[in-house]
């Protein structure tokens, strides 16, 4: 069940090895549906490493998801890691967002080795893919690095919730994260129907539980 997990220290900087068969969580624990529990906006974080789930590896990757995004307001509610297998990836993917998780953010599994297939495993659950995402991230990166080009992270909706790809190397998450930071939120509260501030403009007329002129978003 979602929030299952050995009492690790919650904290950002937690990079302690996996010690769990199919990978390991540290967050608190979690009952029912999570988003009508409060207004907070919550996170999840899944980083896809055969070595990472075998406890070889740090989740460094992991770590730089929660330092950025936390700092917007959301709440890390789950992490994992778990190996390079297309279902198990999935099957977390869909049970976090059918537990009301507003935002996940996956790590690692986006490049072309056959192991691979995070992107696979993410189009397996979502409803909506938004390319947009993906593709700003591409874009934008590409003046970093060329091989940008080989990234096939996809970015998408299930339900109410937004899943993105990350890649797995720490800085790779940290420059592609810096692209897209501006519009998570606004994302999160569209897919729920709700309008905070505007990126753009900065601000709303409506109320934050008004429902969205999806021609607006």
């Amino acid at each position: 069940m979602l929030g299952e997990h050995r009492n690790y220290p919650e904290t950002p900087g937690n990079t302690r090895k996996n010690t769990e068969p199919w990978g390991h969580r540290h967050s608190r624990p979690v009952a029912g549906d999570i988003r009508r529990r409060d207004t907070i906006p919550t996170f999840a974080v899944l980083t896809s490493s055969d070595q990472g789930a075998e406890g070889k590896r740090e989740d460094i990757g992991g770590d730089a998801v929660v330092e950025m995004v936390a700092p917007l307001g959301f709440e890390l509610i789950d992490r994992a890691m778990v190996p390079d297998e297309r279902d198990v990836i999935s099957s977390r993917l869909a049970e976090w967002a059918d537990a009301g998780v507003d935002l996940i953010c996956t790590t690692g599994g986006t490049g072309v080795s056959p192991r691979d297939v995070t992107p696979e495993a993410t189009a397996d659950v979502i409803d909506m893919e938004i390319p947009g995402i993906a593709e700003a991230m591409r874009a934008r990166t590409f003046d970093i690095t060329p091989m940008s080009m080989i990234s096939r992270a996809r970015a998408g909706a299930r339900g109410n919730t937004l899943i993105v790809n990350l890649p797995g190397n720490p800085r790779a998450v940290r420059e592609t994260l810096e692209v897209i930071l501006p519009v998570l939120v606004h994302t999160v509260e569209v897919l729920q129907n709700r309008r905070g501030p505007h990126p753009v403009d900065g601000s709303s007329e409506a109320p934050v539980d008004a429902p969205v002129d999806v021609e607006e978003a």
